[in-house]
């Protein structure tokens, strides 16, 4: 979107998002979309970006991939360039996730994305941030059935059970 801006306002009764071009100091667009907690915030959020996206074109980047590229550098090692008295050193603090090569996509912002490829890509590692050490190819998956949550209860006493149901409920991106 170059130098244009979503700006979300999340309210326990309705989300509002304005489309801002910053350049011609406009608005695109203004949307107000029902986010109550009996029909799901989740959803009154989405529903609102649909229709800003179909009124302006798609975010560059949606909120569901910033929120797994950051949840995912977060929690993904580094490898930095240090120097002692012995010269050029590379320290690695954290996990290496290199070699992970299956990814799971849950929660209700990444299985209504719009773009479920997109919003799990976050989790590869890109040019010029090879600090992170994140796997370089995977294939995703997303949990259709939003029951991860519970396979991870049920796993402890039934575990080829919950395997079984999980993968059922995996649907590949």
């Amino acid at each position: 979107m170059g130098n244009k801006k979503r700006l979300v306002d999340i309210g326990s009764t309705f989300t509002k998002i304005a489309a801002i071009d910053l350049e011609q100091e406009i608005v695109l667009s203004s949307v107000k979309s029902p986010s109550t907690i009996k029909n799901g915030v989740t959803i009154g959020v989405l529903e609102a970006l649909k229709i800003v996206d179909t009124q302006t074109g798609p975010l560059d980047r949606d909120l569901a991939a910033v929120a797994v590229e950051t949840s995912f550098e977060r929690h993904t090692g580094k490898a930095e360039v240090v120097y002692g008295p012995h010269g050029e050193m590379v320290i690695q603090t954290g996990k290496a996730l290199g070699m992970v090569d299956n990814v799971i996509g849950t929660g209700g912002p990444i299985i209504c994305s719009l773009n479920l490829r997109k919003a799990l890509a976050g989790v590869l590692a890109e040019d010029g941030k090879n600090h992170f050490l994140k796997p370089k190819t995977a294939d995703f998956s997303i949990d259709k059935d939003y029951i991860m949550y519970a396979i991870r209860l049920l796993v402890r006493s039934e575990p080829q059970k919950a395997l079984r149901i999980m993968k059922k409920s995996l649907l590949p991106v």
